[in-house]
């Protein structure tokens, strides 16, 4: 079983809540603007533990609808989405139930 911390469950959440197939990488700061009382260096070092578990992934060289460059960030990757979806072998068992970062568990 993967295990996260309660940082790394709220970086990825967020990233999983946000996934797209057209868009889904954010920045430290992207994140951060979302996750309330997180710091860039807290963000910054659960996006790498999170990719080094598989469970988001890093792209550099992103560009916006209009062909502006972006820059770089992080996104979940189909075994983080599925992660906290319940559906990976190394998710959480569904006696353990989930709680969302902001309130209520799911």
């Amino acid at each position: 079983m993967i295990k996260l911390n309660h940082i790394e469950r709220k970086v990825l959440m967020f990233l999983v809540e946000e996934f797209s197939d057209e868009f889904g990488y954010f920045s430290f700061q992207g994140i951060q603007g979302n996750i309330p009382g997180l710091d860039r260096k807290q963000i910054r070092r659960a996006c790498r533990s999170l990719a080094r578990k598989g469970l988001t992934k890093y792209a550099r060289g992103l560009w916006t609808d209009d062909g502006e460059p972006r820059g770089s960030g992080y996104a979940a990757t189909d075994e983080g989405v599925n992660f906290i979806n319940g559906i990976s072998e190394f998710a959480p068992k569904s006696t353990d139930p989930v709680q969302h970062p902001w309130g209520g568990a799911f």
